[in-house]
């Protein structure tokens, strides 16, 4: 009687292992894309030094990157086209995002947020300064996983905080831009 309920609860086990497994690889297969806001967003970061990084996510499927340094007077700005693929939630802060070139796909992001493999192609670029530019060159592909919070993005490190987007400063940066875009 006892090796009948120990191999039920052996089989019992196996079939929920299996289960999981099956659940896991499945639904690994399956991919949301994402949507850019229906409004204009920009998140900024400014450190102690006065450096400040801006990111602008547009309807039109465009994000537009602005780096200020007002200690070397470096300014640099990047237009690009933009399309992703939202994560997978599986347990407490596990989450799934398909980025190409990356191992192993799992990972803990930020209580709240929302991860999301962000495809780019650099559209245009402006660069004033000294030094080499730091964003990718135009027709370039790359890809970073996002972390979409309510209040706050999570890109490659460093917590960007929702603000009001200026109207006349982020027309002017993206006439800049679309500038360079034009002359090419």
């Amino acid at each position: 009687m006892r090796s009948t309920i120990s191999n039920g609860l052996g089989g019992l086990a196996f079939a929920v292992i299996g289960a999981l497994v099956l659940v896991v690889s499945l639904r690994s297969c399956v991919s949301t894309g994402w949507s850019p806001p229906p409004d204009l967003e920009h998140y900024a970061i400014k450190g102690d030094d006065g450096r400040v990084f801006e990111a602008y996510f547009f309807p039109d499927r465009r994000a537009m990157f602005w780096y200020t340094n007002p200690e070397t007077l470096t300014v640099e700005g990047k237009l690009s086209s933009v399309g992703g693929l939202r994560g997978d939630h599986y347990l407490g802060n596990l989450w799934h995002v398909k980025a190409p070139g990356q191992i192993i796909n799992f990972g803990f992001y930020p209580s709240g947020c929302r991860p999301v493999a962000i495809f780019e192609e650099t559209l245009a670029t402006y660069h004033v300064g000294p030094g080499e530019p730091t964003f990718p060159p135009v027709g370039r592909a790359t890809t970073s996983v996002i972390s979409f919070c309510p209040d706050r993005i999570h890109f490659q490190g460093m917590p960007l905080l929702r603000a009001s987007a200026d109207p006349s400063e982020t027309s002017s940066r993206l006439s800049v831009l679309e500038d360079d875009l034009l002359e090419r």
